[in-house]
């Protein structure tokens, strides 16, 4: 039978990206914290990935939180909030992409063939109205069994939109 699930006091949670971090983790019982830059199919494969090594190892993942990561950006139309999101990516792009950042990741990304941007906008990022961001986050629940959303809002607006028009809808 598997072990149950006690969290360490304090909890521990080990942020996990990389397949030989997920396996080491769920090889040792820790929880883990899910990645913002995986895509939401890589995220969903990982999770699973995850519970599978927590199962070998004699532990369960059952009553574990396991935050995920997202960006997202909320504004009053979707252009509006695409482009927040395009700045962002660009930026993370240039911040974590390239030869000078090659050497420090245990995975090599390929961007599934797509120009690193539109990779991070069209798999990635979560951006929309806020009737699309809720979709898009209930759709993440329903698919890969999220149920802790670390939010990192991409601007100021999208911070007080997914206070206020997103947040009470997925909560209640």
């Amino acid at each position: 039978l598997p072990k149950p699930f006690q969290a360490p006091h304090p909890p521990v949670w080990v942020a996990a990206s990389s397949t030989p971090a997920i396996e080491w983790a769920g090889g040792q019982g820790h929880s883990i914290l899910m990645d913002p830059h995986s895509t939401r199919t890589d995220l969903g494969r990982k999770r699973r990935h995850y519970a599978a090594k927590l199962a070998e190892a004699g532990f369960t993942d059952s009553g574990r939180v396991i935050p995920m990561a997202r960006l997202i950006a909320v504004d009053e139309t979707a252009d509006k909030a695409r482009a927040v999101a395009k700045r962002v990516a660009e930026w993370t792009v240039a911040s974590y992409v390239g030869p000078k950042h090659d050497n420090v990741r245990q995975e090599q990304r390929d961007f599934g063939g797509k120009d690193p941007v539109d990779y991070y906008l069209d798999d990635v990022m979560i951006h929309g109205t806020a009737e699309s961001v809720v979709d898009q986050i209930q759709a993440l629940g329903e698919q890969i069994g999220m149920t802790y959303l670390m939010a990192a809002p991409m601007s100021g607006r999208s911070f007080r939109l997914l206070t206020d028009k997103v947040l009470p809808r997925i909560a209640g």
